[in-house]
């Protein structure tokens, strides 16, 4: 009876381990999160691993991920998942990205296998509130026949010493942005971001190499000055509105930085505006020393892409004052680069005539006895007709060139204006060194050029733009660094 008995016990239990190890093929034991609570703000985006132990086919069970309040977040499943098993216990990674929304707080549950888990997710929106406002007017630097602005707003915290760097620690907003040119003080518009230069557009923050390889800040900013610290966060997009009432502005937008948050921002009270606009002025150098450098068909005129049948040779004439040493490029003095085009069966003087400023660098207007406005390549050389002062630089694009020629003489008459008006104008009397630039060049040659046969690009390449990220920072840097 005992024996029975004991059989019977033995049994029981070899049924009940049997049945449990039946239940276990066929289950879903446990659910966990690498994270249960997630503190995200608006346009953030974080990932969260959830870990799925199981017995058995995992694919009988699917994975159902709910958001209690969609508005608050959305989500997206990766398909990176993992596998793995350890002791008879298989187990699954499933990932996804949670992207904040709106400010908020949610719970995200995920449900399989008749088990949940869930995290808490609460959004929050940075709202800043600026106290002080200052606008500069920079005119059109660019060229982009629009007025450029910049706008630089404080948190209450922060205030400008009597140079005009900030004081304390805060929040300073700087919009770079467009206005037509009719516009000549800050106003009313909603601006949207865009690297074109377009009227009510602003431009987005980027980071450039300048000529000493630095990172340099160009376009509009979030700026954080903490503990004598300054993080500079690059404005990637956004838009944001100016109204005015009366004597006040309203300025009040949503940002995107490129950390993809979303941030809010309001401006209300009085701009102390500036005019920093650049004044046209009138120029007449004493120039009485001059080279001539042959560059020959420098822009593939012969190349059959031009259909025009023009075929050129090209030429830059140097003018310098007294003290300037061509050789040199530390001498002092005044130049004039004036670049033009002959016939191409012109070798080594300037033929008597009259030289026009061409207005697009192409094919149609690479004709004789035309002039090259001014431009700089993507590597900042500069080409075309450009005036170098002892205190300042102005790059020509409109005017002519008379010339004629006696003997070794020449008798030369210009007159050029830069895009904001300055002239600069006057006459040369005298010999010219010649030099053939597509031959090394001897010493006497500029300095830029000496031992170069070319720099020039054919005209069929993309290399007029001008590298207006560079000359943004000539303005920025400082007023960013302030």
């Amino acid at each position: 009876m005992r024996k029975r008995l004991l059989s019977n016990y033995l049994y029981l239990i070899l049924l009940s381990t049997i049945i449990l190890s039946s239940c276990e093929t066929e289950g879903v034991s446990r659910i966990s999160f690498d994270n249960d609570s997630f503190a995200l703000r608006v346009g953030q985006s974080d990932t969260l691993v959830s870990t799925i132990s199981f017995t058995g086919d995992i694919g009988k069970f699917p994975v159902e991920w709910t958001i209690d309040d969609p508005t608050v977040i959305s989500i997206e499943e990766t398909t990176n998942d993992t596998h793995s098993k350890t002791s008879g216990l298989s187990s699954v990674t499933k990932s996804v990205i949670i992207t904040a929304l709106k400010a908020g707080s949610t719970a995200l549950t995920i449900n399989t296998g008749g088990k949940t888990h869930s995290c808490q997710v609460t959004v929050t929106q940075q709202s800043l509130v600026f106290t002080h406002g200052y606008a500069a007017n920079w005119g059109d630097i660019y060229g982009a026949n629009n007025n450029n602005f910049t706008l630089s707003l404080l948190e209450s915290s922060l205030s400008l010493d009597d140079e005009g760097y900030p004081v304390g620690d805060g929040y300073r907003l700087f919009l770079d942005f467009y206005l037509p040119l009719t516009q000549t003080t800050l106003s009313a518009g909603t601006f949207n971001a865009s690297s074109e230069e377009e009227n009510y557009t602003f431009y987005p923050g980027i980071f450039v190499e300048d000529k000493d390889g630095e990172e340099v800040p160009v376009g509009s900013f979030l700026l954080n000055y903490s503990n004598d610290n300054l993080d500079i966060i690059p404005i990637v997009d956004g838009t944001y509105e100016i109204t005015k009432n009366g004597d006040n502005f309203v300025v009040e937008g949503e940002l995107i930085l490129e950390t993809n948050e979303i941030v809010q921002f309001s401006y209300e009270g009085i701009v102390n505006e500036s005019d920093q606009r650049e004044k046209p002025v009138e120029i007449n150098p004493a120039l009485t020393k001059g080279v001539l450098l042959y560059f020959g068909d420098a822009y593939n005129s012969k190349s059959t892409e031009n259909t025009t049948g023009n075929h050129t040779n090209n030429y830059a004439l140097y003018l310098g004052s007294e003290t300037i040493d061509f050789s040199n490029s530390a001498s002092e003095g005044d130049i004039l680069m004036i670049e033009f085009n002959t016939a191409d069966s012109v070798h080594n003087y300037i033929p008597d005539g009259t030289y026009q400023m061409m207005t697009e660098l192409t094919y149609q207007q690479l004709v004789p006895f035309s002039l090259v406005f001014a431009y700089q390549t993507e590597d900042e050389d500069q080409w075309g007709t450009w005036f170098y002062g002892a205190t300042t630089t102005k790059a020509l694009n409109a005017g002519n060139m008379t010339v004629a020629k006696s003997g070794d003489n020449y008798s030369i008459q210009y007159e050029f204006y830069d895009r904001i008006g300055s002239k600069v104008w006057g006459s040369y009397n005298g010999p010219l060194t010649y030099i053939d630039g597509t031959e090394e060049s001897p010493a006497a040659a500029p300095r830029k050029i000496n031992g170069v046969k070319s720099l020039k690009k054919p005209i069929n390449e993309k290399f007029m733009q001008i590298n207006k990220h560079i000359s943004k920072t000539r303005k920025q840097v400082e007023l960013l660094r302030r």
